[in-house]
């Protein structure tokens, strides 16, 4: 039988020190950072325990059972014991660093680099205030500090076309809480590269980070027309709240069992993780978000997830009933770019005939028909909700070809194949155009919401 954190004689341990089960200060001022330390997530019994143990040590990445066995454990609940060891596995960082021509140890800071330097400085002083690794001057926190500096100045060395960038040092101090040095810096490679994580979101264009949020919102738009047209009439842009959410990969949610659970999530699944979890939040928040009548009450709502909904025991279970199929990605990113191309002619493109206009608008509302019969299935019964995904699925998947293999941009090319590029993330980087006719309006969103360079 599982058992819940909150009897265990760790926490009780770790409290008698003045610090919760996870490392976060339990003083009474702290309670200014918003933050909880009830925690409420399950710990799995010895033998699963022991189980999991079985699994790392024979991991083999490629393998769908694998993955399955370890997705089942996350339900379950990893034990923060062996939570970095899972995510070594996951992100394959032997691998990453037994092929890679960089040397984390040789790894030296040049005084060319005292703009960087200068940036990582400061947000050490900003990164987790009240952990223990990372507060104040006891002989712990210095190591500590010292620890994610080294760490973030060697990545802007690894990759110098992003240096280093404002949120980054969450990310690494994340790393850091779980992981060795060394293995906590190729993990952060690992996520900040990677197509299926985080790559391209911190570029300085900024290009990426809009496109996946622009994904996010034909999600939302989609999947709860009365909602996102709520927060829209409202004032508020899905990049008010979104790009927060991505860029810090939810560490400002105020439970961090519900926030270990989340990054195990990302782990396995990369950004489809953090679509799902940013669709949970909003579902949750739904009966508040649609009595606020002012911006000035949802976005805070937004940005700063109450106790009662990011506590582990209530948005864990919805985010596990809740899916982002890969394919609903790919249609959404049709989408986006459909969008962006409406009546205007990019670089290199020919101007359509009005009968190539009908055609494509004709596509365009079979796909969007289409993603409402997906969206009516999941809420009917579960066998009949199969059924009628399934259906779903294929009819989207046709438009999703037809429009694909005509449209301009991919004239003489299979539709097969111009359906797997649109499922390779590094398209929207390569692709000049940009969703400005779906986030024109987010272009002038708060500093204070978007992480300055």
């Amino acid at each position: 039988m599982r058992r819940r954190s909150s009897g265990s004689a760790a926490r009780r341990r770790t409290e008698s020190s003045g610090f919760d089960e996870f490392g976060f200060a339990l003083r009474g001022e702290q309670r200014l950072q918003g933050r909880c330390h009830q925690y409420s997530y399950p710990q799995p019994n010895s033998a699963e325990a022991k189980e999991l143990r079985g699994l790392i040590s024979c991991w083999d990445g490629s393998s769908v059972t694998c993955r399955n066995q370890i997705e089942h454990f996350m339900k379950m609940g990893i034990p923060p014991v062996l939570r970095g060891r899972v995510w070594r596995c996951l992100l394959d960082i032997d691998t990453l660093r037994a092929t890679s021509k960089f040397c984390y140890q040789a790894c030296s800071v040049s005084t060319d680099d005292l703009v960087i330097l200068h940036q990582i400085a400061l947000d050490l002083r900003r990164s987790f205030p009240t952990h223990r690794s990372l507060m104040g001057d006891t002989p712990e926190a210095i190591e500590g500090q010292a620890k994610l500096f080294r760490v973030l100045v060697a990545y802007a060395r690894y990759n110098p076309k992003i240096g280093y960038s404002q949120g980054m040092s969450h990310i690494g101090a994340v790393l850091l809480m779980n992981l060795p040095e060394e293995e906590a810096f190729w993990a952060l490679v690992a996520l900040l590269e990677s197509p299926k994580y985080l790559s391209g979101l911190f570029d300085h264009s900024l290009d990426k980070i809009q496109h996946q949020v622009g994904v996010f919102h034909q999600l939302l738009k989609h999947r709860s027309p009365r909602l996102f047209q709520h927060i829209e009439d409202v004032g508020v842009s899905s990049l008010h709240y979104a790009m927060p959410w991505f860029l810090s990969v939810f560490t400002s949610l105020p439970c961090w069992d519900s926030v270990m659970a989340i990054w195990d999530l990302v782990m396995l699944h990369g950004m489809l993780a953090l679509f799902r979890v940013g669709l949970t939040i909003i579902h949750l928040l739904e009966p508040q978000l649609l009595r606020m009548k002012d911006e000035a009450l949802v976005l805070p709502l937004l940005l700063h997830v109450p106790v009662d909904v990011a506590q582990h025991c209530i948005l864990i279970p919805a985010l596990w009933n809740t899916e982002v199929q890969e394919w609903e990605v790919i249609c959404m990113n049709s989408l986006i770019l459909e969008e962006a191309g409406d009546g205007s002619c990019h670089l290199g493109q020919v101007a359509e005939s009005p009968s190539a206009i009908k055609t494509r608008s004709r596509k365009k509302l079979d796909l969007e028909e289409g993603l409402k019969e997906a969206a009516a299935g999941r809420a009917k019964s579960a066998k009949t909700a199969r059924w009628t995904v399934k259906t779903s699925i294929l009819r989207i998947l046709k438009n999703a070809r037809r429009y694909l293999g005509n449209s301009v941009h991919g004239q003489g090319e299979d539709s097969q194949t111009r359906l797997t590029s649109h499922a390779n993330p590094s398209l929207s980087d390569s692709c000049k155009t940009r969703p400005a006719s779906l986030l024109t309006r987010a272009q002038g969103a708060d500093s204070s919401a978007t992480p300055k360079e």
